[in-house]
């Protein structure tokens, strides 16, 4: 990694710190900022949850809780929900309490009010009241929570522990600006054929499309689609064409002038 503590947090921007290390060993060191830290030193982090996945992603790091078997059929989604009185994760760890197998969930972080963890998370002991960061089945999460009696808090967009796709977006919109430039499909085929692609092979989440989908604006274009081809079987085409080219001669000379002027070919 060849990476000292300060510059893995300057990619947090000073939203995130590292509070403890642990070495292949299991010796814990002092993260002070000159230390060099080893491909397989386990971190500490605690921070705000957009610089904690700056430093993640940024810093190539790899959560502890990743398994590279996870079906990619599932959608993973992360959400931040507070430990109920009832809840069976209280005076747990996620550790003895299996929480991955038993649930599908994934602790990804913690955080109690007051308190500094410097424990490994998987050997933190959860609390009631703690804010707790969760991993799971997208479409699962909200079940999930409701039977671990967890209370959900406000959506925000958390990235911590997604995988993404960098390249295939950057070479499908390569893809589509190549074939617009050289002719081969038109602009709107081109982009409307990169953003199904985008879609098909999962850069660009089904969720995430849906709820861009504006469903007003859809339904007034469909709405839009016979009453203009009424107005061209109709004649109102023409007949708008037409007046609207009467009213041009009604403008002044240097108007008409400058509008139906051409540059000329050389």
């Amino acid at each position: 990694m060849d990476k000292t503590v300060k510059e893995l947090e300057a990619l947090a921007e000073g939203e995130a710190m590292v509070t403890a290390i642990v070495g292949a060993s299991g010796r814990r060191r002092t993260p002070f900022p000159a230390a060099t830290l080893a491909v397989s030193d386990v971190l500490m982090l605690e921070g705000d949850p957009q610089a904690l996945d700056r430093i993640v992603s940024q810093g190539k790091l790899r959560l502890t809780s990743d398994k590279g078997d996870s079906d990619a059929k599932i959608e993973l989604g992360a959400v931040e929900a507070i430990v109920g009185p009832n809840s069976g994760l209280a005076g747990m760890t996620a550790q003895r309490l299996s929480l991955a197998r038993r649930t599908g969930m994934t602790l990804l972080a913690v955080s109690r009010r007051g308190k500094r963890f410097r424990e490994r998370l998987h050997e933190i002991t959860i609390a009631e009241g703690d804010v707790s960061l969760l991993q799971g089945d997208r479409n699962r999460l909200p079940e999930l929570l409701r039977d671990w009696d967890c209370l959900p808090l406000a959506e925000r967009a958390l990235n911590l522990g997604v995988t993404r796709q960098r390249l295939a977006p950057v070479a499908i919109l390569a893809a589509a600006m190549i074939a617009t430039a050289t002719g081969l499909a038109p602009v709107p085929v081109a982009f409307f054929s990169a953003a199904v692609l985008m879609a098909l092979s999962g850069a660009l989440p089904a969720r995430d499309v849906y709820h861009q989908l504006d469903a007003p604006i859809l339904v007034m274009l469909a709405a839009l689609i016979p009453v203009a081809d009424s107005v061209q079987q109709t004649g109102g085409a023409d007949l708008i064409a037409h007046g609207l080219s009467q009213l041009a001669q009604q403008l002044p000379p240097w108007a008409r002038s400058r509008s139906s002027w051409r540059p000329r070919s050389r």
